[in-house]
């Protein structure tokens, strides 16, 4: 079930919701044996999700001058699991 539920997981995390990437990439390491608290860990994510399903962007076409500019934070020097 586990394994199930991080390949479930990976997808959404892919597809439509890149802020749990990190979080499920962690989970993913203990697909062989998981314990007690890898799965406290995905239903953690899974609660996250449930309560930010309302959440996205919209971007709308208007006659404005408006720019579109996104910014990330790439500090992947920071990262000390990798």
């Amino acid at each position: 079930m586990y394994q199930q539920i991080i390949g479930s997981l990976t997808y959404v995390a892919t597809a439509t919701h890149p802020g749990i990437a990190d979080a499920v990439n962690i989970l993913s390491k203990f697909m062989t044996r998981p314990g007690k608290e890898h799965m406290e860990g995905v239903k953690r994510i899974l609660q996250y999700i449930k309560g930010t399903i309302d959440y996205g962007l919209i971007y709308n076409v208007s006659d404005s001058d408006y720019v579109l500019i996104g910014y990330s934070d790439s500090d992947w020097t920071g990262d000390i699991e990798t």
